[in-house]
């Protein structure tokens, strides 16, 4: 899905933005920046970030719960349940 809503829409305005520059380039401007397009880029990759945890925990999760609960290793769940922590505040 956010691959989609990728190429579907941010790729296509990161096309005319480079277009943009370019004509400006060419009528002898000083391009700008766009601020709007970083912006977005970076609330696009926040996101993707956190829709993998979201994706990776579901996975696990589905694991812990069909396994014997003797089995669990808690050791390993600390770990993943600590890296999903430490991206969330990353992203805060």
């Amino acid at each position: 899905m956010l691959n989609e809503i990728k190429s579907r829409y941010l790729d296509k305005y990161k096309e005319r933005d480079k277009n943009y520059t370019n004509y400006q380039k060419l009528m002898g401007m000083n391009p700008q920046v766009n601020r709007d397009l970083i912006d977005l880029e970076g609330k696009f990759g926040d996101r993707k970030i956190l829709w993998a945890h979201v994706e990776k925990f579901n996975k696990l999760s589905e694991d812990w719960f069909k396994n014997n609960f003797n089995n669990l290793r808690v050791d390993e769940v600390e770990k993943e349940m600590k890296t999903f922590e430490n991206t969330i505040l990353k992203l805060k």
